[in-house]
């Protein structure tokens, strides 16, 4: 029922698109006197075009609805405006991944909105600050449990300090993010007795099947009760604070790197990390190849790259992939149709920022 109504809602959502974004050029009031008027000639008024809830609960409720259905049922005359109106926020935030992020958990009804009481990124700017030179080995040593004096190579002595701090700061960041997808999802797993890497692989299974492959019937019932258990215990308040605080530091990192002097970035330069949660490359001007790895962290400053896979939640065990391509002409190409890619957050986080080059998906 659930997934019937969701494809209503896109369906809602897309055909109204094209009508306000054919109509941006007009008033709205104009066309309300056009219905006004046509359904008049029914005995009608726009007060009578709506879907009743009463009628509806003949058919049985749906707990996963959203409100901002509702709302359209309740008075479908709203959705052009509504849809207007959200459309030209999203273009009006293009910039501002955090808030491009809290406004898609809104439209879920598990929208945080963190800063609007103080600045969430203050603590991991102040050790970023303090630390200078040694805070990206400290990141990494506190990520790994390794020591410190072993991060601190050749390779991490030629890093950019832009590069060093934004990398910093990211992985200063995570331990908290993966607290909240630890609260939010991890532990309710475990409290259904279920194993992770068999949800992840079922619910992707399930999701990624194409259209016209879909066979109602076919659908387990095993799956779908999984998949309820899932939406029902799942905390998406947490989940989302997890989403919004990663969105938030990537976003930082990115404004780190872009409001500097860029010439720093043209040398030539490669520091890797293997953790295990993934890779964590930061790397200069020459051209380079990334592959179906899990990454963890990817900077990369110039040069013309080829990712097979960054910024994707390639399984259970790889919670946060943030990969930040600052310039050149990057081919971005998902070798494994199987597994999610460029931006793909499942059952983890996934930040994909490329600012600049002419670039190929």
């Amino acid at each position: 029922m659930y997934k019937k109504t969701v494809v209503f809602a896109a369906f809602t959502f897309i055909l109204f698109s094209v009508i306000a974004s054919a109509q941006s050029a007009r008033e709205f009031l104009p066309q309300t006197e056009l219905f006004k008027r046509a359904l008049a000639q029914s005995d009608l008024t726009p007060g009578d075009v709506r879907i009743d809830f009463e009628d509806m609960a003949l058919w049985g409720g749906d707990k996963y609805r959203v409100s901002l259905l509702d709302v359209f049922f309740a008075d479908p005359w709203k959705i052009s405006p509504y849809t207007r109106s959200l459309t030209d926020g999203l273009l009006k935030s293009d910039g501002d991944i955090s808030a491009l992020t809290v406004s898609a958990h809104k439209r879920l009804d598990s929208g945080v909105r963190l800063g609007l009481i103080g600045d969430p990124l203050e603590a991991y700017r102040k050790r970023v600050e303090e630390l200078r030179g040694k805070n990206l080995a400290v990141a990494l040593a506190e990520l790994t449990s390794h020591p410190e004096a072993e991060f601190k190579t050749v390779e991490y002595r030629n890093l950019p300090d832009p590069v060093r701090d934004a990398a910093a700061l990211i992985l200063f960041a995570a331990p908290d993010v993966l607290h909240y997808r630890e609260l939010a999802l991890v532990e309710p797993i475990n409290r259904l007795k279920l194993n992770p890497d068999t949800v992840y692989r079922t619910v992707l299974d399930y999701v990624i099947v194409e259209w016209e492959e879909e066979e109602e019937e076919d659908e387990g019932l095993e799956t779908m009760l999984l998949i309820e258990s899932l939406l029902d215990n799942t905390d998406w308040t947490l989940l989302n604070t997890g989403a919004t605080l990663i969105a938030l530091a990537a976003q930082e990192a990115r404004r780190m790197l872009t409001e500097t002097d860029t010439t720093l970035f043209a040398q030539d330069f490669d520091f890797r990390v293997n953790t295990q949660l993934g890779y964590i490359v930061l790397s200069g001007a020459s051209d380079g190849y990334y592959s179906s790895d899990d990454h963890l962290l990817i900077i990369d400053t110039a040069g013309g790259e080829a990712y097979a896979s960054c910024a994707a939640n390639r399984s259970f065990d790889s919670p946060v992939s943030v990969c930040i391509d600052l310039g050149g002409d990057d081919t971005y190409r998902n070798e494994d149709a199987t597994s999610p890619a460029f931006g793909a957050g499942v059952f983890g986080y996934s930040v994909l920022i490329d600012c600049a080059g002419d670039d190929s998906y």
